[in-house]
Parts: C-alpha cells; structure tokens; sequence
C-alpha cells in the first residue's frame, strides 16, 4: 500500500469514528416553565436522551419499570445466590435477576413532581442532579447501582425514600435536603463520597431500627429507639 491510500484509509478510519460517535451521542430533552408528563420523560429515557428540565411541574407516575431499557445483571442478586439462597425463593420474593441500564443524565432543577418516583434496580451510567425539588408521592431507588455522581441538593420528600441495597460508586450529595416520612438506607454503600450537611431526617419507625452510613473511613450507626424523631445529620 502506498503513502497516499494509506493516508486515505486513515482518514476514511476517523471519519467514520467521528460519524459514530456522533451517531451515539446523547440529545438533550429541555423543558423550562411547562407542565411536563412523566411519560414523556420515560420515552426520553428510554431513547438515551439527557434529561434538563427546570420550573416545571411533573405529572404522572415516573416508573422506569415502564419502558424498555438495557439490562445487565443484578449482582445483589448473585451474591444472594453464592451465600446459598435459592433462585427461585430469590425471584418469589421480589429480588430481580436483572437492572435497567440508564445512559440518560438527569437534571431537574426548581420542579415538582405531583406523584410517586420509581428508580428501582436501575443501573445509573451517568450523573444524577436534582435541585429544589418537590417530590409528593414515595420515591424508590431501591437495589439501585450510582455509577456517577449523585446530588439531591434541597429537596423536599413528602413520603418515603428507599434507598436500601443501593450502591453509590461515586460522590453523593444531600445538602439541605429533607426526607419528611422516612428514609431506608438499610445495607447500603457510599463507596467514595457521602455528604449530608443540613439534611433533615424525620422517621417514622418502629423502635430499634438501626440505620448505618458506610463511607470508607467511617461508619455512623444511629438507632432509632423512639417511634419519631428528627434527626439532623452532618457529614463532610
């Protein structure tokens, strides 16, 4: 091969990488000031697109058990396995073999959600930001895997927040954030970065609930020894 096809395959090779990665690359759904419906923010997801939305007002259910999405295995589910819990007892009671995978980075920003939020056996590839949120109904991110960044920054949940079994392999941030009716963070790993500066907890519980905060230098353990109490938590 001569000097000028092989310059030409050459570029010919980063034209079509180019191309490709242009193809891939995510597009961005905006909203600013709108009544938004949860749907369309699943159909976006499930496309792959960046989610912005800023002072608008959610309607409906946010399920992304809803939509299809890409999966990969759920490793609570095969470490249950090799500690000898049965498969079939594994599936009965719930525990999935599988997360969904979301390419999408989400950013909402000054909104309110009028109805429950279902992030569940998700595997988040990219970054979570929420700001100045109102959330109504229950929010699950339970058996939930943060590969990026996680910030919930002044944000109020008016119900239940379930975060047990989660995994965050990045920073996670709560600043100013109140959980109002509760929150389950039971078996779950802040493997980086934790910070719940001026985050508010108000539990609900039974008494002698253990609930514990793992980062790699330290371990809080708070037991709830009350059936309510609010508890006012900081961390740098």
């Amino acid at each position: 091969m001569n000097a000028v096809s092989l310059v030409y395959c050459i570029l010919l090779s980063i034209i079509v990488i180019i191309l490709l990665s242009t193809a891939t690359q995510a597009t961005e759904f905006r909203e600013v000031n709108t009544k938004v419906k949860a749907d369309d923010i699943l159909k976006h997801i499930e496309n792959g697109d960046d989610i912005n939305l800023t002072n608008c007002h959610i309607v409906g259910e946010l399920n992304v058990s809803n939509v299809k999405l890409k999966t990969v295995p759920n490793p609570y589910f095969y470490k249950m396995l090799n500690e000898g819990n049965d498969r079939e007892d594994l599936i009965f009671c719930g525990v999935k073999e599988n997360s969904r995978v979301i390419e999408s980075s989400i950013t909402i920003e000054d909104s309110h959600f009028e109805n429950y939020l279902d992030f569940s056996y998700v595997f988040f590839n990219n970054s979570v930001y929420f700001d100045a949120v109102d959330v109504n109904g229950s929010t699950n991110f339970m058996y939930t895997i943060f590969n990026s960044s996680i910030n919930i920054e002044h944000t109020g949940f008016s119900d239940v927040v379930d975060f047990s079994n989660a995994n965050f392999n990045d920073s996670a941030r709560f600043r100013g954030t109140h959980f109002n009716n509760g929150i389950d963070l039971s078996n779950t790993n802040f493997n980086v970065f934790a910070d719940f500066e001026d985050t508010f907890f108000f539990m609900v519980m039974p008494p002698s609930i253990k609930l514990i905060f793992m980062m790699p230098f330290l371990t809080v353990q708070i037991f709830m020894m009350v059936p309510v109490l609010t508890v006012q938590i900081f961390m740098v």
